[in-house]
């Protein structure tokens, strides 16, 4: 069973808020929404828990969704982040993507929200996953590092042994050579 994701909501319009639920649930997509409407109430709810996906008006009071953005981007994991706006414009928008936001719906067009909200839950899966394989290949390749080095290290040993014993079998080899000699030549 899958849980619903955990959804920081930061906006300052109490009506935009219940509409962007309703809009959520309409298209059903089940999420625990936090509703914050301020700076203050926005790190708070950061600091408690870190959500799975945050949705963010662009103008507060105050306050703006790219400092919100900037905010987001301390947390330990990365979250992503969605501008829901009334108006936002090309440069800004691109900008806004530079600057690490997932994706911008307009309040105009919330069809598009919960598709942007499962594509960048996906995408947010799909990366925890290969960061998750890459840290096991890390741990692996240390692993097999050490393994390696304790195995020269034991081969090294074994070949100084062995180039030991054949020094002696050499000198023992020359020391019989030497009283055959001897013998012959009485």
């Amino acid at each position: 069973m899958k849980t619903a994701p955990r959804i920081l909501h930061l906006e300052d319009d109490r009506v935009d808020a219940r509409l962007i639920r309703d809009t959520l649930k309409e298209a059903g997509l089940e999420a625990a929404i936090t509703h914050v409407s301020n700076r203050a109430e926005f790190e708070a709810a950061l600091a408690r828990d870190a959500p799975d996906l945050i949705l963010s008006d662009y103008r507060l009071p105050g306050f703006s969704g790219e400092a919100a953005l900037e905010m987001s981007r301390s947390a330990p994991t990365e979250i992503p982040f969605i501008f829901v706006t009334g108006a936002l414009g090309e440069e800004l928008a691109v900008s806004l993507l530079r600057s690490g936001a997932t994706d911008y719906v307009l309040k105009d067009r919330l069809s598009r929200l919960a598709p942007a909200i499962e594509r960048a839950l996906a995408e947010a899966a799909e990366h925890a996953l290969r960061q998750h394989a890459e840290e096991e290949i890390k741990q692996l390749n240390a692993t097999l590092e050490a393994r390696v080095l304790n195995r020269t290290a034991e081969l090294s040993h074994a070949v100084a042994a062995l180039e030991t014993e054949i020094a002696a079998r050499r000198k023992l080899e020359l020391e019989v050579l030497e009283i055959s000699e001897r013998e012959q030549c009485r």
